[in-house]
């Protein structure tokens, strides 16, 4: 079932499948411009670090035999009732080949330029098939035959060498995410956990009905809902700093991984992981924890230097990749000691979070 923000369509999908790969997604984008009303979806970054997935099952023929490997394996283990020997007895001398698919992660933005989360991100593979190890080879099957356990994916392992490709590449759809509607759901239901626990009262279901088992606050005095919902904050505080107010944009600068979890009081939890969209070499600021708070922001403007946009320090410092919060603290407390000096509406940013720290 789609979620509330999930933009996800048939036709989005038949689209997407029909447009052919090419360089800059020149032909996805015109094929968007054309089709849907997503006239100017800008790509602004990939991934490719994801692994490699079995793909088909083909006879020494090259002709297809299963169009998924995963399903293939648990109906013939099904018929043999889970018993992963009478698997390989059954096929291990077929001949037949595996093929396995190569995938990126493109994210693409349509900004529709009001709000900072006033936008939609799509998330589209990229897939290549090419031929892979036979898939009956002990090598590849690995141990759980011996052990007569039920096979999984994890006992595939892909060749370390390369392999003739399949075809062209392909493109298909994985979610197109609405900011605006992601962020309203996500405030709501932070909402209401934090009503619940106001009332210091949350009802367990493990627990005797009635019974309730009652939230104290944390032992540091802070109140942790003080401040809004940390992913709102992030494009609050863009929009405060002095990135928004000179018109840059989240959707050109960041992409986001969305995460969304149901807890055992049926609270939902929407949360993301921003990923960073520059395209240069960027170093991390490591090891310098140690230094003053001068020269550490001397280190940080030439970071900002090279990602292209001044502050840019504070939001990597969120994500904590590049940028560690330990730095960021340290800087935060140069600047309430007048060793380091940043504009106002800057400072008031980071102080707010030296009050209330977060990250993702």
């Amino acid at each position: 079932m789609l979620k509330e923000y999930d933009l996800r369509s048939d036709v989005l999908e038949t689209i997407v499948a029909s447009a052919q790969v090419s360089r800059h997604h020149k032909d996805l984008r015109e094929l968007f411009a054309r089709r849907t009303k997503f006239k100017h979806l800008d790509h602004v970054t990939s991934r490719a670090q994801y692994s490699h997935r079995p793909g088909r099952i083909l006879d020494r023929e090259y002709r297809e035999v299963a169009p998924d490997f995963h399903e293939w394996l648990s109906d013939a283990l099904d018929v043999r009732g889970g018993d992963s020997e009478a698997v390989w007895n059954a096929f291990h001398r077929s001949e037949y080949v595996l093929t396995e698919v190569r995938r990126a992660l493109h994210y693409f933005t349509h900004d529709r330029g009001g709000a900072q989360d006033d936008f939609v991100q799509f998330r589209i593979w990229e897939e290549q098939e090419f031929l892979a190890e036979e898939p009956f080879e002990r090598k590849v099957w690995g141990r759980c035959l011996e052990a007569g356990e039920r096979c999984s994916s994890a006992g595939y392992i892909p060749k370390l060498f390369p392999q003739p490709a399949l075809g062209p590449s392909r493109y298909c759809l994985r979610d197109v995410t609405d900011m605006t509607a992601f962020n309203a759901v996500a405030n709501d239901w932070y909402e209401y956990e934090r009503r619940l626990l106001d009332r210091k009262l949350i009802d367990l279901p493990f627990a005797n009905p009635c019974d309730s088992y009652r939230v104290s606050r944390y032992s540091d005095g802070r109140d942790c809902y003080r401040h809004t919902r940390d992913g709102q904050r992030f494009f609050d505080d863009w929009t405060s700093s002095s990135l928004g107010r000179a018109g840059e944009r989240v959707a050109r600068r960041w992409c986001f991984d969305i995460l969304e979890h149901l807890d055992a009081r049926n609270i939902r939890s929407l949360l993301f992981i921003p990923q960073w969209t520059h395209r240069r070499s960027i170093a991390p600021i490591g090891g310098h924890t140690a230094l003053d708070p001068s020269s550490l922001y001397a280190r940080l403007k030439k970071f900002d230097d090279r990602v292209g946009a001044p502050f840019s320090w504070y939001f990597y410092g969120l994500q904590g990749d590049l940028v560690r919060q330990p730095q960021m603290q340290l800087i935060g407390a140069g600047v309430r000691g007048g060793l380091i000096e940043l504009p106002q509406e800057n400072s008031t940013v980071l102080q707010r979070w030296m009050d209330q720290p977060y990250a993702f």
